[in-house]
């Protein structure tokens, strides 16, 4: 995140000498002290913010300092500050117009990019782009490169808004400075079923990526961005990063999350993967019908809830109750905000459905 201190955009008009400036130095290499000068030219006190001279006191200044031509050199000087000066307007207008447009992503700049004048800049160098003007070509050119928008969940992402998200996750990923990956570790913490004892435990869900970094994983849990994604799988040094949002702010929807991305680790090596859609609703894609099988085979006892619940949506519209929702849980022997996430998942939310899924942020 950026400091307070730094501002948003630097205007370049800053960087301009006025003609009073100008003045002022010449004064001093002739010994001279403004103080002297005023006595017997007649400017406004403060020279410095001056930024016009007329020709009849541009002469009698050079008169009065005998300096051949600097009449001439004074006029020229002002002359170029008002060009420049317009030229530095239209630009830090122009500048700030950008920074209005990218304020709800600028935060996403990680601190190790902080050598810039100002956010604006520390932003850019983050995303690795030059050119302030190209961040849109820029990001939907990389990120139209790493996917093609079928679903109409996926229609309505926003390229810039995961590109940068997405540069954020590979940023705090190259911070973790990782082991190599260790696909042995991370099948034995999945067999030993440790997680399953505090799956209803929001600490311990974001305590993950400390227990994942011993696998050489990533896993970057970051604050859902509008019009993002659930999450994604990326591969860097031949280490996997998971990086998951907390979009929808509950804590099944994060387990089913990371599950599905698990299995595109352990399934589908080296392919980066964006999960666009609601993972409970249909899925063409064979590598995300197998990741799916994946999770679902671990926390949803194959599949055999959700057909329950969707065979009885269509039989029924009674809301479930806590009792329902126990039941089913020691049925399928699941924890019970696995049955609420899927009855929430039929269109059967209610406050019980509600209760019963913890609520999570990672902010």
């Amino acid at each position: 995140m950026k400091t307070k201190e730094k501002i948003e955009v630097f205007d370049p008009s800053s960087l301009l000498t006025t003609v009073g400036e100008e003045l002022v130095d010449i004064l001093e290499a002739n010994n001279l002290s403004k103080e002297q000068f005023l006595k017997d030219i007649e400017l406004a006190p403060n020279i410095e913010e001056i930024t016009f001279i007329n020709k009849d006191q541009l002469k009698e200044i050079e008169k009065f300092l005998n300096i051949d031509s600097l009449a001439c050199y004074l006029g020229e000087f002002q002359k170029k500050y008002k060009s420049d000066k317009k030229e530095a307007e239209t630009s830090y207008k122009k500048y700030k117009k950008i920074y209005s447009k990218l304020k709800n992503l600028i935060p996403l700049t990680t601190t190790n990019y902080n050598l810039s004048i100002d956010q604006l800049g520390d932003f850019y160098d983050f995303l690795g782009i030059e050119n302030e003007e190209d961040i849109f070509i820029v990001s939907d050119e990389k990120i139209n490169a790493l996917y093609r928008k079928k679903t109409s969940q996926a229609q309505q992402i926003d390229n810039l808004s995961l590109f940068v998200w997405k540069r954020r996750g590979e940023e705090l990923f190259k911070q973790k400075d990782l082991p190599e990956y260790n696909e042995s570790l991370l099948r034995e913490w999945i067999d030993n079923k440790e997680w399953e004892y505090f799956v209803e435990n929001v600490d311990y869900f974001k305590n993950l990526p400390d227990i994942f970094k011993e696998f050489g994983i990533g896993l970057i849990l970051e604050p859902y961005l509008k019009k993002t994604v659930y999450g994604l799988v990326n591969w860097i040094n031949n280490r996997p990063l998971i990086q998951i949002s907390d979009r929808d702010k509950k804590l099944p929807v994060c387990w089913h999350t990371l599950f599905h991305e698990i299995g595109h680790v352990l399934l589908h090596k080296n392919k980066q993967i964006f999960e666009f859609d609601d993972l409970s609703k249909s899925i063409t894609s064979k590598i995300e019908k197998e990741a799916n099988q994946f999770a679902s085979s671990l926390l949803f006892s194959n599949g055999d809830i959700q057909r329950k619940i969707f065979s009885l949506n269509k039989i029924t519209k009674e809301r479930p109750n806590e009792d329902i929702i126990n039941n089913m849980a020691e049925e399928f022997n699941v924890k019970p905000m696995f049955v609420a996430y899927w009855f929430d998942k039929a269109g059967l939310g209610n406050k019980d459905v509600n209760n019963k899924m913890p609520k999570i942020s990672f902010r």
